[in-house]
């Protein structure tokens, strides 16, 4: 694994060393910078990672890349008369690159995290329930309506076949289909009975990738139909009787 020093802790040092410290194939043995109170050297004291004011102590052989992020051409000629033979200088202006890309994903990252969060909370914001799986049939999203109804949380079901969480589901069926099944009446394991309708997710392409499920409760509904519906025959039962008399 080559050993890395960083000589530059400011902005260009910071991102550098967090880049470096994701990857497993290369270890970052100090972070050198003329102020102590540096971005990098205090992330770095953080990683129990060596820092100091001067680059000479590290300038030994067990030392292989050395990335100077000050972009100052100096540094740069310095380092490469200090070096260790068969070290690597690797110079400002890649290093630049480099933190500029990192910065470019950090923010990339947390614009997927806002959009992620907003679509959750839509996602359950919906008075239905809903259930998504993917091509295989695997559980990615489960909103609160669908835990409510199911008596499963999301969090013990995202990740499963949706047929161990809801063995008789047509869903999966759609897969296969890829058509819309509308309007169907369904009786969840719990005992209520939903309507559903499912959907194919298809991209531009008309690749399949996926299938949705919206359900409503219709429970009580039915159970007030079924009521009225005996009132009514109750009610011609005695008209019928005392007609008679």
């Amino acid at each position: 694994m080559p050993n890395v020093l960083i000589v530059g802790g400011g902005k260009g040092g910071l991102p550098i060393l967090k880049i470096l410290l994701e990857t497993e194939f290369m270890k970052v043995i100090g972070v050198v910078d003329v102020r102590a109170n540096a971005p990098a050297v205090l992330h770095a004291q953080e990683q129990d990672i060596s820092t100091g004011m001067n680059w000479e102590p590290y300038m030994t052989k067990q030392l292989d890349v050395i990335v100077e992020t000050t972009g100052k051409q100096g540094v740069f000629q310095q380092l490469q008369r200090s070096k260790p033979a068969d070290a690597l200088v690797v110079p400002g202006l890649v290093a630049e690159i480099m933190a500029n890309l990192m910065e470019e994903k950090e923010e990339l990252i947390q614009r997927l995290k806002q959009e992620s969060y907003k679509y959750d909370l839509i996602f359950n914001a919906a008075h239905d329930a809903m259930v998504v799986i993917d091509r295989n049939g695997y559980i990615t999203l489960f909103n609160q309506s669908a835990e409510r109804l199911t008596n499963f949380s999301h969090r013990d079901v995202i990740g499963k076949h949706l047929h161990k969480v809801i063995p008789n589901s047509k869903l999966v069926d759609v897969l296969h289909t890829k058509t819309i099944d509308q309007n169907s009446e369904f009786v969840l394991d719990s005992g209520r009975k939903v309507i559903t309708t499912r959907i194919p997710i298809l991209d531009e392409n008309g690749e399949l990738f996926g299938a949705f499920s919206i359900f409503k409760d219709i429970t009580d509904v039915v159970g007030l139909a079924e009521e009225v519906t005996e009132l009514k025959r109750s009610t011609n039962y005695a008209s019928s009787y005392y007609s008679i008399f």
